[in-house]
């Protein structure tokens, strides 16, 4: 049946919109304490070889395994705008700010203490140093040059 004008069958609806994903703060916390529990439980791992009396040893290395705010979003099936949604809501503000200030904390000491890439760390907070260098050229034109 095509479009008609004037149509109102819109307010038939029972709902407007998707459900949340999550129904209150405490589901949303229980999810995180999932994601970080599997990043500890899963590190990342570096094939190391070694050489022991004459023979090559192949060994793997467990490496920290960096959380992110991607890789959490990841984890929770939603997108990283559904996640700044979440932070902006009442009910979830405070919930939202522990979890990104455990993933803040999370990579600040783990390159503090050199278990992850400390520059790539360190932008990736904003707390890269940055330098500027700024020099001026002065040109004096003479009457002479200027015949040139």
């Amino acid at each position: 049946m095509p479009y008609q004008k004037g149509n109102k069958l819109w307010k038939r609806r029972e709902k407007h919109g998707r459900d949340a994903h999550f129904d209150d703060y405490v589901e949303l916390m229980e999810k995180c304490a999932e994601y970080f529990e599997w990043a500890e439980a899963n590190p990342l791992e570096e094939l190391k070889v070694f050489q022991h009396s004459g023979e090559i040893i192949k060994g793997k290395i467990p490496k920290l395994r960096a959380l992110s705010k991607k890789g959490l979003c990841v984890h929770l099936g939603i997108t990283v705008r559904c996640w700044e949604d979440y932070t902006r809501r009442e009910g979830f503000i405070e919930a939202c700010e522990l979890v990104e200030n455990f993933i803040y904390a999370q990579k600040f000491e783990g390159a503090a203490a050199a278990l992850l890439e400390p520059g790539i760390i360190s932008r990736e907070l904003g707390l890269a140093e940055k330098s500027e260098s700024k020099q001026s050229i002065t040109i004096n034109i003479t009457e002479k040059d200027s015949e040139l």
